[in-house]
């Protein structure tokens, strides 16, 4: 099983930060029906707690069910190779 790369957990939580940021603008569009600034205006208020709902969501939820995936995937993928050296 391949090791992580301690130098992906910034780029994780950067790319929490960047989606969080256009979720908050581009999901009250959807979410409304219509392009208005009001999203813009009201940024700051709501951004905060979008992207604490987003980092808990993504640590707690996420994460461990992709982590759970990712090793069946190899355990399987293990099996294989040695099924097919034997």
């Amino acid at each position: 099983m391949p090791t992580p790369n301690p130098q992906q957990r910034p780029l994780q939580r950067g790319f929490c930060c960047i989606l969080s940021i256009f979720l908050t603008i581009i999901g009250a569009w959807v979410g409304t029906k219509s392009i208005t600034l009001d999203p813009l205006r009201n940024f700051f208020y709501r951004w905060p707690r979008n992207f604490f709902i987003a980092f808990w969501v993504e640590a707690l939820i996420a994460q461990p069910v992709a982590r759970l995936a990712m090793k069946k995937i190899h355990a399987q993928q293990a099996r294989k190779l040695a099924s097919g050296r034997s």
